[in-house]
């Protein structure tokens, strides 16, 4: 059987895979079928994930000793990317303003504590019928919804496209996309009994 020789090269860039995730979650969320209110959850969990990852991988990139800024918060970090390739962090404009909500959430979630969640207020019975089967929400529940997961899934996507406009087609190196490379070559019988350590 011919023997190969295989290459395989691949940038492994983890922003996509948790942007695939919030992505995935949101598809589920829309359907609304059952498990919806727990797809939003991830859809935005990850999107929070995929942003801090995002700062990472442009910050490796393109800031210089970037590993000084391992333990910066993620927001401190996103403006470091942002000042470096002279995008314009404006926490009053889309989609910095969602980023700020974004982390929030994801470190509620990520340090929740119990909730003692009380409903008083008036209704009408027909009100009533349509709500006495609906849990509470705490506050944390309350902030998760389909409205939110877009808005967070799209806010990753800006930040990921914020960035990569600023750097030349040539330098982004699957920065926008997971992209990799094979290259296979037929090796003759003398490099096979080398390849294996057989030779004489």
């Amino acid at each position: 059987m011919k023997k190969l020789r295989v290459k395989r090269s691949r940038d492994y860039y983890p922003h996509h895979m948790l942007l695939g995730a919030a992505d995935a979650n949101l598809d589920l969320a829309e359907k609304q079928e059952p498990g919806w209110f727990y797809y939003e959850m991830v859809a935005i969990l990850f999107s929070a994930l995929a942003v801090e990852a995002l700062a990472n991988s442009f910050g490796q990139r393109c800031v210089e000793k970037w590993n000084d800024y391992e333990t910066a918060r993620p927001l401190a970090k996103l403006r470091i990317v942002s000042m470096q390739l002279g995008v314009e962090f404006n926490e009053a404009k889309k989609p910095w303003c969602h980023i700020r909500w974004l982390f929030k959430f994801r470190n509620d979630l990520a340090h929740a504590r119990p909730e003692k969640v009380l409903v008083d207020r008036e209704m009408t019975e027909d009100e009533w019928q349509k709500e006495r089967t609906n849990t509470p929400n705490s506050k944390i529940e309350r902030e998760i919804s389909l409205k939110n997961a877009k808005r967070a899934v799209n806010s990753s996507y800006a930040i990921r496209d914020l960035f990569c406009d600023k750097i030349s087609p040539n330098e982004l190196h699957s920065l926008r996309a997971d992209g990799w490379s094979s290259v296979a070559s037929a090796l003759i019988a003398g490099q096979v009994d080398q390849a294996r350590g057989d030779g004489s």
